[in-house]
């Protein structure tokens, strides 16, 4: 499962749009993002438009947040070395 926040929602009349042009506009719109991860949701509300969600993966999962962790640990463990070495 993905974790992930919405960050575009597009509003198309559907007396306008097919389900082809639709599918297109969807296409290209993953197109802008390549290296993103996206989910797309579909609707139609109550007034007869498509409105179409685009929720890109959220990057802070348990394995980012323990990578960035231990970056930190080593970089300030680097630089304590480095101030011990100055010192001395």
């Amino acid at each position: 499962m993905m974790n992930k926040s919405k960050c575009l929602e597009y509003y198309l009349d559907s007396r306008t749009y097919n389900q082809e042009e639709l599918q297109k506009n969807i296409e290209e719109t993953k197109k802008e993002f390549p290296k993103q991860k996206i989910a797309v949701d579909v609707e139609m509300n109550q007034f007869g438009m498509y409105v179409i969600n685009f929720y890109f993966e959220n990057k802070n999962n348990i394995f980012n947040k323990m990578k960035v962790y231990f970056n930190r640990k080593n970089k300030s463990k680097l630089l304590l070395e480095e101030k011990n070495k100055i010192r001395s």
